[in-house]
């Protein structure tokens, strides 16, 4: 789903945020934008994949992007990028993509898998270590939905996908932010402390691998109103200077 303000247009290089979470049958459905209308005001485009993994074309769906069959739900969201590339919605320089928790995976492993097709990537409370994730106390609950590391078959296939695992020296990443909670009852802070050192140490491209620490914040979804509208800030505010979102919006003589 491609959202933009009416008379915005593709020509090949807006600047883009593709929005994706894929797990545990929930459905991403329409739902009141808030502060993403500042950037579709300034002529940015906002995009939802729908993939698999989540529950929006019922439990068959789901089913095809948990356990053995989760890189179907970091295809899908590849196959969505180059879907706005190929209707020249945005190109690689200019598309930004955003995840948070089960999301948060996704964005580990979209960029480790495909670091030249992104611009940026801004990650929230998200799991990059999956060999690692169950001896967190929470971890025991997400067992059914990713698999467990004491099972041979289990490991392999979170070891292929694992983002932490897969972070390859000498490669010119996209600008990432992460963004985590101290507080985390859920995700462990230390699963995206060890992501951004590992992001840092083998990045040659240049670009920013930042880490935003929230002292007195949890998993997110019950986070308090100030700090969700921070994060928000955070994250749009990063996707502005990165992807060159005007400063001024559409029709604005400033």
């Amino acid at each position: 789903t491609v959202i933009a303000l009416k008379g915005v247009t593709p020509n090949g290089a807006r600047p883009a945020i593709l929005y994706g979470y894929g797990g545990f049958g929930i459905c991403t459905a329409p739902r009141f934008l808030g502060s993403t209308l500042a950037w579709l005001e300034r002529g940015g485009v906002y995009a939802v994949a729908n993939i698999r993994g989540g529950g929006e074309y019922g439990e068959g769906w789901h089913a095809g992007g948990m356990l053995s069959k989760k890189q179907n739900v970091f295809d899908d969201f590849h196959a969505a990028a180059q879907a706005l590339v190929a209707n020249r919605w945005t190109d690689s320089a200019h598309l930004g993509i955003l995840g948070g928790s089960n999301g948060g995976l996704l964005m580990g492993a979209a960029l480790t898998q495909h670091p030249s097709e992104y611009r940026a990537v801004v990650s929230l409370v998200g799991i990059y270590d999956m060999l690692r994730a169950e001896l967190w106390p929470n971890g025991q609950y997400n067992i059914s939905e990713y698999g467990t590391v004491t099972k041979k078959p289990d490991f392999e296939w979170l070891r292929a996908y694992s983002p932490l695992q897969n972070v390859k020296p000498h490669t010119p990443y996209p600008a990432v932010l992460l963004i985590t909670g101290v507080n985390d009852p859920r995700v462990a802070p230390w699963q995206s402390r060890k992501f951004a050192a590992a992001l840092q140490a083998a990045t040659t491209s240049n670009q920013p691998v930042l880490l935003l620490t929230r002292m007195n914040e949890g998993h997110g979804v019950t986070a308090s109103f100030s700090q969700r509208v921070g994060n928000a800030a955070a994250a749009m505010a990063f996707f502005a200077q990165e992807l060159g979102l005007p400063s001024a919006p559409m029709g604005s003589s400033k």
